[in-house]
């Protein structure tokens, strides 16, 4: 045996001739690699899996290691109650890998403020929020305010192409606007023979490697197609409705991250999602807090947010009846002044008139009687 083989290379075998000393070799097929899947848990702020832990693994994409799958939380802890003047914290903690979220619980309005919360967001380069723009509110801790998170940024996606003598730029963008940016180095393939490290893959779109020699980075971005809805967008639900109202983002399931109503992040126990592609159904407890008109939505995946309208109308019925239509009226309830029917009013008169004159017929004859 000349080289051993292995589960990165291919081995070589080299047999002699006893008689003339000729040589020859023959190639050893590359070893199948057998995963030893680690025992702890590995996890980012979606989902669980297993890393393997055997030598020369070449397994980088998470959605094939054992174990993988989206957090199950539980039905979480108060660790601050929230009150008039400083927000809370809730704390969820998945049941199969022990990751730990926190959310802030909203600041309690006091009998002499209630706080009206803007829809747009406000941002530095770490969080963001939503402003009150009622008048004489005294918060200014924005940690105190609506919606206070970190950023939840998308895929990555190249803005400007490196060349041989220009960097090239990429960017991600959370879900409130605020974008963040990394160049990609200078093309310097003609400059140097590089010796490239092994690609380095990086959550959750790009991959990077290094040349021992010129210290050169190299960056490859996945490009990752902006969601879209492809089914439910400008729906129409109408109050009193016994159902919910579904739409559909055509990214993965396994890649599903929120949903933002109207600008504000929706709490996930006013929603289910489900798979194919991404199907998300707004509850009826909470299209029956919405107004009539019309409200924004958007289903928050890793590759950006898919947005569309939907709309809310009023009830169609009438003192708890359904209406019927009419061609001439829209409605069949008599009205003040309405003159359909005035033959049958005019029966009704008459027949009351009538009566009311019998009766005064007979008492005057009853009291006649009576003085005899």
């Amino acid at each position: 045996m000349t080289t051993e083989p292995s589960t990165t290379q291919k081995g070589i075998k080299t047999y002699t001739c006893t008689v003339c000393q000729a040589t020859k070799t023959e190639e050893i097929p590359m070893l199948e690699h057998q995963h030893s899947w680690s025992e702890n848990w590995t996890m980012n702020d979606q989902f669980h899996w297993h890393d393997c832990t055997a030598q020369d693994c070449t397994e980088t994409d998470n959605s094939k290691k054992n174990g993988f799958g989206s957090h199950s939380w539980d039905s979480g802890k108060v660790l601050k109650e929230a009150t008039t003047t400083s927000a809370g914290t809730m704390e969820y903690k998945c049941s199969v890998c022990g990751y730990v979220k926190t959310e802030q619980i909203p600041i309690l309005p006091t009998p002499q403020h209630d706080h009206v919360w803007s829809n747009a967001w406000t941002y530095n380069n770490t969080h963001h929020w939503h402003e009150c723009t009622a008048s004489g509110c005294t918060i200014s801790n924005a940690a105190d305010k609506y919606g206070y998170a970190l950023h939840s940024f998308g895929a990555w996606r190249t803005v400007k192409e490196a060349t041989a003598t220009t960097e090239g730029l990429m960017e991600h963008q959370c879900q409130c606007g605020y974008k963040e940016s990394k160049t990609i180095p200078v093309n310097t393939q003609t400059q140097c023979s590089h010796n490239w490290s092994g690609w380095t893959f990086n959550y959750p779109n790009y991959w990077e490697r290094t040349c021992s020699i010129c210290h050169a980075r190299d960056i490859q971005v996945t490009q990752v197609a902006q969601p879209k809805i492809t089914s439910g967008a400008n729906a129409v639900w109408r109050q009193g409705s016994s159902n919910g109202l579904s739409f559909t983002s055509d990214a993965p399931v396994n890649e599903f991250k929120s949903v933002t109503l109207n600008g504000f992040t929706l709490n996930s126990s006013y929603y289910t999602v489900t798979e194919g592609s991404t199907i998300v159904t707004l509850k009826k407890s909470c299209l029956d807090q919405l107004g009539v008109g019309t409200h924004r939505l958007g289903i928050v995946s890793n590759g950006g947010t898919a947005e569309t309208t939907f709309t809310v109308k009023s009830k169609t019925v009438l003192n708890n009846q359904t209406p019927t239509y009419n061609s001439s009226k829209p409605w069949t309830t008599p009205k003040t002044g309405d003159s359909a029917n005035m033959g049958l009013w005019i029966g009704m008169i008459v027949v009351c008139a009538v009566g009311l004159g019998g009766v005064a017929l007979y008492v005057v004859k009853f009291k006649k009687n009576k003085r005899k």
